[in-house]
């Protein structure tokens, strides 16, 4: 179970969004499930561990998309599992050495990567495997916690010095990352909960010596920090500057989903709902996230998995509150409480930055989690003296079997993403070392082991749309060919209502081929549904008129474009719609304009299907004066329409 757990730990860092770490610890698991045997007494811990294994998998019966939720899932079960398993291994068995010794190497390996990686990134910070530098400080602070509390606790005469230096190196080298990286999230983590530490270990022995030797190691680490990046995104300066202005655009997605929230409160609208809906619910005003997430994991969790979800994780804070304070009152055994609060304190700054990210996404800090749970439990509780009891047979059958489902339906979702998914950065890594394979055989084989998930229907599509270009003429090939297109598109957004993108590159293939009245109805169903998911999408109002003209209603394409205007959050969306218009209402210069229209929206049609792409942003600029070249006049008039 341990070399399961290592290997899962592994997974959760080379993989971190994908259910890969999930499917391992199912299987790390299944001889538990087969034996069916579970300890008495249950805690107050031990319950809410066992009700998030229980009821995330229940959210997938009423999930938008159960294909994108296992993806959900599987991270999220990673900390009930993870935990249970450590509760097995037992305290008794493993010391606090086996953890230390998993920390020290799962720290010092992102250390190095932080190093080496350094700025050249999307984000021009520091983000380890997670491609989300907020992640990254607060894996860093979860790991720090642990051996921060092992080194105040080791004794002067009973540790050999090596141990200590080497300690001290790593928790300065990852000062020296998490300064880089500059999260206010998880430096405010850090900031509520190392005092506290500090406090509790004052009086043990060697204090003063370790305290000014973690001061300099800090103090060197920021100002390393401050030369290497000359002084751009100090922490202090970023957090000082958050006091004065705040986070306007943080508070609007948490607006966002506390409305959407509202509109489905107990049950949720199932894991990873969030980006799905988040477009009905954007403010006007923010015009600046992709939408990704709530940026508060109480808020998103409540929204996807519902008000149980939301209580629980409250629960398991008031548990970590209550139990750091109960390891500072608690006056014996100082050292292993000094280690414990490690634990605590570890969990701590997650729940806290949890507040501001999205952190329990992510399958190593879920992973941790639920080690940190099973470290964190009282000293009081002595596993070795608690009763194991047989489950009866017919409930042993059922969890077995419902384990190994799930764990074929994670495998099945992590090959999707691996092999199909050109935008994730494990395809791209994994490309490296796996010659490509044709991908319509390959997503017709993945759509057997992925049934739920919508990117093998939506890759057959888009492969078999491709294969039109060499089929001449307009005989029945192509027809058969059009009509297995339409049908795996629509498959694919029936598997993942309101993902937009899906949508767009239907209404592309449709606009491409010979008008007839079947193919523009459909158009303007797939235009209309997109719309009704997100007002504000302009893409999707471009293509709703496009077929609105092609069905003989000029007047009502200018209408929808207008309205587009006026609905439209951002202003290459207005630019695009504006364009549209003049190319139908300024005689003369049709084809000129209908050129820079279809540029504009190839260009967005790209960025909104390769979301972690930068382009050139000239081609808006360029546009705009060439239209204003044309008729300034005309073009001001139109985009102030999303002003009334």
């Amino acid at each position: 179970m341990l070399l399961l757990f290592v290997l899962a730990l592994g997974a959760s860092v080379l993989l971190p969004h994908t259910p890969a770490a999930g499917a391992l610890m199912l299987v790390a698991a299944l001889p538990a499930f087969v034996m069916g045997r579970y300890w008495r007494p249950i805690s107050g811990l031990d319950f809410m561990q066992i009700f998030w294994f229980a009821w995330v998998p229940l959210t997938l019966f009423w999930s938008l998309s159960v294909g994108l939720a296992l993806d959900r899932a599987g991270v999220l079960l990673c900390m009930p599992m993870a935990y249970l398993a450590w509760r097995a291994l037992g305290v008794h068995r493993f010391g606090t050495r086996a953890p230390a010794v998993l920390l020290v190497v799962l720290l010092s390996t992102l250390v190095a990567w932080g190093l080496i990686q350094g700025p050249e990134t999307y984000t021009g910070k520091p983000q380890g495997p997670f491609n989300d530098p907020n992640t990254f400080a607060g894996v860093l602070g979860m790991l720090a916690l642990p051996l921060l509390a092992h080194y105040l606790a080791m004794e002067p005469w009973g540790e050999p010095r090596w141990r200590r230096v080497g300690y001290l190196i790593l928790l300065a080298g990852t000062g020296l990352v998490f300064f880089l990286i500059a999260s206010r999230g998880a430096t405010l983590g850090l900031i509520l909960v190392v005092p506290a530490l500090f406090w509790l270990a004052r009086g043990h022995a060697g204090f003063s010596r370790k305290l000014v030797a973690l001061t300099v190691s800090v103090l060197v680490a920021y100002l390393a920090s401050d030369w290497i990046k000359s002084g751009d995104r100090d922490i202090f300066l970023r957090l000082a500057e958050t006091v004065r202005e705040g986070d306007s655009i943080r508070v609007m997605l948490m607006q966002s989903a506390v409305l959407a929230a509202l509109d489905q409160p107990w049950l949720g609208a199932g894991l990873g709902s969030f980006r799905l809906l988040y477009p009905r619910y954007r403010l006007p005003a923010e015009n600046v996230s992709g939408g990704g997430g709530a940026h508060n994991d109480y808020l998103q969790l409540w929204l996807e998995a519902g008000l149980p979800m939301l209580l629980i994780m409250l629960a398991m804070l008031l548990w970590l509150l209550k139990e750091a304070w109960n390891a500072l009152r608690n006056g014996k055994d100082r050292t292993r409480e000094i280690v414990r609060f490690g634990y605590i304190g570890g969990a701590l700054v997650i729940f806290l930055q949890a507040a501001t990210n999205f952190m329990f996404y992510f399958a190593v800090v879920a992973l941790l989690l639920g080690m940190y749970f099973a470290q964190a439990r009282p000293s009081s509780i002595d596993i070795g003296e608690m009763r194991t009891i047989q489950a009866p047979r017919s409930w042993r059958m059922a969890t077995t079997a419902s384990a190994l489902i799930l764990a074929l339906l994670f495998f099945g979702n992590v090959m999707v993403e691996l092999l199909l998914d050109r935008n994730s950065m494990y395809s791209k890594w994994f490309a490296r070392f796996v010659p490509e394979l044709p991908r319509y055989e390959l997503a017709y084989r993945l759509a057997i082991f992925a049934p739920f998930h919508p990117m093998p229907q939506h890759v057959m599509a888009t492969e078999l749309a491709s294969a039109l270009d060499g089929i001449e003429g307009g005989g029945a090939m192509r027809q058969e060919v059009v009509d297995e297109v339409r049908w795996r598109m629509s498959a694919s957004q029936r598997l993942a209502p309101c993902y937009v993108s899906y949508g767009i590159d239907a209404l592309a293939f449709i606009s491409n081929q010979p008008e007839n009245e079947e193919i523009t109805n459909w158009g303007m169903d797939v235009a209309r549904a997109n719309i009704i998911c997100n007002p504000a999408h302009g893409l999707s109002r471009y293509y709703a008129g496009v077929m609105l003209e092609r069905a003989g209603y000029r007047d009502a394409a200018l209408d929808a474009w207008r309205t587009g205007i006026e609905k439209s959050i951002f202003f290459a969306d207005r630019l695009i719609l504006a364009a549209a218009i003049l190319a139908r209402t300024l005689p003369g210069n049709e084809d000129t304009l209908q050129r820079i229209v279809d540029r504009m929206v190839k260009t967005m049609h790209f960025l909104e299907t390769h979301p972690n792409t930068r382009l050139d942003q000239s081609i808006w600029v360029d546009a705009q004066q060439r239209l204003r070249a044309i008729d300034g006049n005309q073009l001001d008039s139109l985009l102030r329409l999303q002003s009334r």
